[in-house]
Order: C-alpha cells, then structure tokens, then sequence
C-alpha cells in the first residue's frame, strides 16, 4: 500500500476466498451486553454470515460498559443490517 490510509467504515477484502468485510458501529447497548452476546446476536440473526471481530468499549476506570461496540462481518450481512435498521421506524 502506498501509505495512505483505509477510509473510516470501508469494506476490506479478506484473503483468498473470504467475502469482503466492514466494521460497524453498534449503539445502544444495555450494560448487560457483553461481546459474546453481541455476536450471537448478529450470527443469529444474519446467519450463515460470522462475525469476524466483536468488541464492546469499556470505561477504563469503572470497567462498565459505554454503552456501544462495533462489529466486524461479511459486507452482504452489514447491508442487511443497514437495510433492516432503515425499515424499522
């Protein structure tokens, strides 16, 4: 690469075979949401899409969570998921 620097939200191409994928953000999490169930949340609902990367944001002091994470997962599962929050009012 030539040194210059992804765009903030775009895709990327994984190796070989691997479908091409995108990190999002995810707000409104309650305290009780941890990364293992955030990604059950997204393998369960976009299945048979995986999530690549998962990570909820933790205050460093109290250790609670923020309240949002992001997730990293197949671009045609993050379209969906774009497409099923714009149908949602």
């Amino acid at each position: 690469m030539s040194g210059r620097k992804r765009p903030r939200g775009a895709a990327t191409s994984g190796p070989g075979d691997q479908p091409p994928t995108a990190k999002f953000f995810v707000g409104g999490l309650a305290q009780s949401v941890d990364s293992a169930k955030l990604v059950q949340y997204f393998e369960g609902r976009y299945a048979p899409h995986r999530v690549e990367a998962c990570e909820v944001v933790y205050d460093r002091h109290t250790r609670r969570s923020r309240g949002f994470g992001f997730v990293t997962m197949d671009l045609r599962a993050v379209a969906a998921a774009v497409d099923d929050q714009a149908r949602d009012p």
